[in-house]
């Protein structure tokens, strides 16, 4: 105003309300002064206002309800010698509360990946089904990884739903003893069912999940997945280091064993930027996550259903039969990840079944995967193929002779063009060991009389009037009396 409007210190000090003096210090002067400004004392506070922050900053990690008040920090401070006044104690909460909240929902904003944080994404393998199924099985792989220490957690799951998805997390929650508190995931369906914009519609399984937990849920923007590039990492990582060649198991639950040995060698790792080992990084995760809720989230979805005629019901195009349930009745039906629970009218237990899943499957080329080790007798130890092949069959083709094992390998594979299984070829093999027969024309022998004559056997070593000798029974019936007649 003094500047560039040509105000008089008398005007100025009319329109700003202020003493005639004072315009006149701040308007004519060369540099702007600067007020001083006197400490407050607060000889009783000092000394405890940094127990008063780390307990604010110790609570955001709790639920709301269980936080500290004003009334209990001021009874830990009196126990630590402070002699002040409890609304005292309550006008710093106050006060500080706002910018502290506010600097750790900025840190989370603006750190890349900050302790704690951690990203989701499904993925697929294939494993081994044991023997006597021997079959290839596509399965579903949920990867939590944590950026900041670059440890993976992942649960092997026989399907991508919602069910599987949050009962996976759950117990994740559970194995490390604390729950991330921000969590980057895709947008698939088992949590979010519409997209607007940058709004996400979520599901109302997931959103249940995620308030119990009191996680903050992030999602990419659609067709990004390098937003949470380390997590899709992570999946190829596991896949080549703990699933390449696909495993030969009995069911998930070896899977998952395996998956967790992985996660514990991966520890003794040396991080690969910060060169300081992993589980030192983690152990800073661990603190940065939240704790457990006193009370385990029951992870289920219903679903009403009617008992046909035959006492089964249909869930996701599968039938269970419930034989407690009348043709008719209606019923309620409690979807978990590995069993369903049915209820009747009164929500009283009729029925319990495990949860059925159709997994994709394909069959192997066994013959295909033997023809590799013909010419490689060592290598055939190290076959996959033979991991899911029943004993009698794995102890046929490892021999202790090395140089029989060329052979063996040809005669499995001549069985398996004559279109035995290997239910089939094991009781073979298992005949022939029992009469002493290994080799493969006495195994194909037996595999064409096994039930009976199946096709004629060609027989290359028996001279040609051997084979069309046809016996006289009267040359008999005379040798049988003691008689001779060379004259016949």
């Amino acid at each position: 105003m003094r500047q560039w409007e040509d105000k008089h210190i008398s005007e100025i000090s009319r329109i700003m309300e202020v003493d005639w003096r004072t315009a006149k210090k701040y308007a004519d002067a060369e540099e702007l002064p600067v007020p001083k400004q006197r400490k407050r004392k607060r000889p009783k506070m000092d000394p405890f206002m940094e127990h008063v922050k780390a307990m604010i900053q110790e609570d955001m990690s709790q639920p709301a309800k269980q936080r500290r008040t004003a009334k209990v920090m001021y009874k830990k401070l009196s126990e630590l010698g402070y002699t002040g006044s409890k609304r005292t104690v309550r006008h710093w909460v106050q006060k500080l509360k706002p910018g502290l909240y506010a600097d750790r929902k900025e840190r989370f904003v603006r750190l890349e990946h900050a302790p704690g944080e951690a990203q989701v994404d499904f993925g697929v393998a294939w494993m081994y089904e044991a023997y006597p199924d021997a079959r290839m099985k596509k399965f579903y792989l949920l990867v939590i990884s944590f950026p900041y220490s670059n440890v993976t957690i992942a649960r092997a799951l026989p399907a991508e739903n919602g069910v599987c998805l949050l009962s996976a997390l759950q117990s994740m929650f559970e194995e490390i003893g604390g729950v991330p508190p921000a969590m980057v995931f895709d947008n698939f369906s088992p949590a979010v069912k519409a997209i607007d914009g940058y709004d996400r519609q979520l599901t109302d399984l997931f959103k249940q999940f995620k308030w119990h937990y009191r996680f903050e849920a992030r999602f990419c923007n659609p067709a990004s997945p390098h937003e949470k590039g380390n997590v899709e990492r992570k999946i190829s990582y596991i896949r080549r280091s703990a699933l390449s060649p696909p495993p030969v198991v009995e069911g998930l639950d070896q899977i998952n064993d395996i998956l967790r040995d992985q996660a514990q060698k991966d520890l003794e790792r040396i991080h690969y930027r910060k060169k300081v080992q992993v589980s030192e990084l983690w152990e800073q995760d661990r603190k940065a996550l939240l704790p457990l809720p006193s009370s385990r989230h029951d992870v289920f979805r219903t679903q009403a259903a009617r008992v046909n005629r035959v006492s089964e019901i249909r869930v996701n195009g599968e039938s269970y039969r419930i034989p407690r349930a009348y043709p008719g009745q209606r019923v309620l039906v409690q979807i978990r990840w590995d069993r369903l629970e049915v209820l009747n009218e009164d929500g009283e237990e009729i029925g319990r079944c495990p949860r059925q899943y159709a997994f994709d499957v394909k069959e192997v080329d066994w013959k295909a995967e033997l023809e590799i080790f013909i010419d490689k007798p060592r290598a055939v130890e190290q076959a996959v193929c033979l991991k899911a092949f029943p004993s009698v069959l794995r102890e046929f083709v490892l021999c202790e002779e090395i140089r029989k094992r060329p052979r063996r390998v040809r005669t499995l594979i001549a069985l398996f063009d004559l279109g035995y299984e290997l239910e089939e070829m094991e009781e073979i093999v298992a005949l022939g060991r029992q009469y002493g027969r290994t080799d493969e024309a006495s195994l194909m022998i037996l595999a064409g009389y096994r039930d009976g004559p199946k096709v004629p056997i060609e027989d290359p070593y028996t001279p040609e009037e051997a084979r069309n000798w046809k016996p006289n029974m009267k040359h008999y019936a005379l040798l049988t009396a003691g008689l001779t007649d060379r004259g016949d």
